[in-house]
This record gives structure tokens, C-alpha cells and sequence, in this order.
């Protein structure tokens, strides 16, 4: 009797584990596992302990979204050389690291920058992480990553190609899950390259035509 009531309660946990992790992601899987944890209902012993293992699944898994939403551009030679300027301390685009030539005058100013942003659980959850059931899995929290990008193209003074986009990653953490915010930064910055990367790929051809045109 005290094992049944032990994972009714697991159950119980399980619920609003994925709730939380509903309402922290905006995820639809994780909604679909609070519907899933709902229907299955808390009356038998392995019910609860699926709701659970259904919950912790969800919340090891990044949320990413990227803006503009990446397309899978197939990388191609840009045809074109300039210097590479701008603040990026951590890195470049693939397709800039190809472009690089110190005599030219076209120039690739690139410039990316992060921003942290760290939340709680709602109030009524923060009840229940101070107790022991942040041991069987609840979310304590969240942190996210956002990587903003921008890059102008010039040829003198004069502008001939502008891309700009961001990447947010988000992750739920837990007292048995989560990263770092250096690797949600990590890949918040390699998803705002892509998205650049992608940019100048499908824009390559009109961007070799500006560039060869004559200076006025």
C-alpha cells in the first residue's frame, strides 16, 4: 500500500513536471506529454512512473528557433573575395572564413553579439521545488541564449548587401538535467551563422553581380 501510494504521488509529480516544462518551452511535445499524463490517469504503479520518465525525456532537449527559420540551403562558393571587419570574437560564418583577402575593396563587416536570460517557475511551483520533489525530477527553472547577427557587405561606401538574423536556445533545467550557458551560447552561435550562411548562399549570385558592376 505505501509503494501504490508512493508512485500515485510520482504520478502526481509527473504531471505537473510536464506542465512545467509545458509552460517553461512552449513545447508541444511537452504539452502532448501533459495530455498523455492526464489521460493515462494516476491509478495504476507504472502509470505514474512513464508520466515521469515522459517528463525528464522532454526536458534534456534544447528549444531552438531561429528567425529568419533555416532552410537547409545547400553551402555553395560565393564567388566573391573581401575583408572580413566587425566584432566577432568567437567566430565566423562558414562562408565568410572563404571570402577572406586582404587587397580587396569589398568589405564583410560582421558583427554578433549574445544576450542571457535566466527564469524561474512560477511561484506555486517554487513551493514545490523547495520540497522533496525536486528530487524525483522538477524543474527548477530555465535559461536561454540569444545569438543576434548582422552583416553589411560594401564596396567603398556604398552598400551592396545587407543579412541580419537572431537564434534563441532555451533549455529547462533540473537537479538531473540542463547545460551549461556556455554551451546553450555555443549553440545559439552556430545556429545565427547558419542563418547568415544561408543568407548569403541564396543571395550569391545577385551579390557577385553588385560587386562586379562598375564604381560610380
Amino acid at each position: 500500500m505505501r509503494i501504490r501510494r508512493s508512485l500515485v504521488i510520482g504520478g502526481a509529480v509527473g504531471l505537473v513536471v510536464a506542465a512545467a516544462i509545458a509552460v517553461s518551452t512552449a513545447s508541444g511535445a511537452a504539452i502532448a506529454a501533459t495530455a498523455v499524463g492526464a489521460v493515462i490517469g494516476l491509478g495504476r504503479l507504472t502509470r505514474g512512473a512513464i508520466t515521469i520518465t515522459l517528463a525528464l525525456a522532454l526536458a534534456g532537449c534544447m528549444q531552438t528557433a531561429t528567425r529568419p527559420t533555416l532552410e537547409h540551403v545547400r553551402a555553395r562558393p560565393l564567388g566573391v573575395t573581401g575583408r572580413v571587419e566587425g566584432e566577432h570574437p568567437r567566430g565566423l560564418p562558414l562562408s565568410l572564413t572563404r571570402v577572406a583577402s586582404s587587397g580587396s575593396d569589398v568589405v564583410f563587416r560582421y558583427d554578433e553579439s549574445v544576450e542571457h536570460d535566466h527564469s524561474e517557475l512560477p511561484p506555486l511551483l517554487v513551493v514545490l521545488v523547495t520540497s522533496p520533489l525536486h528530487l524525483l525530477g522538477m524543474p527548477t527553472g530555465r535559461d536561454a541564449v540569444t545569438a543576434s547577427a548582422e552583416l553589411t557587405v560594401l564596396r567603398g561606401a556604398r552598400e551592396i548587401g545587407h543579412y541580419a538574423g537572431d537564434a534563441r536556445v532555451s533549455q529547462v533545467y533540473g537537479l538531473y538535467y540542463g547545460s551549461t550557458l556556455r554551451k546553450l551560447e555555443d549553440r545559439a552561435r552556430a545556429e545565427v551563422r547558419r542563418v547568415i550562411d544561408e543568407a548569403l548562399y541564396k543571395n550569391a549570385d545577385n551579390l557577385a553581380v553588385a560587386i562586379d558592376e562598375p564604381q560610380p
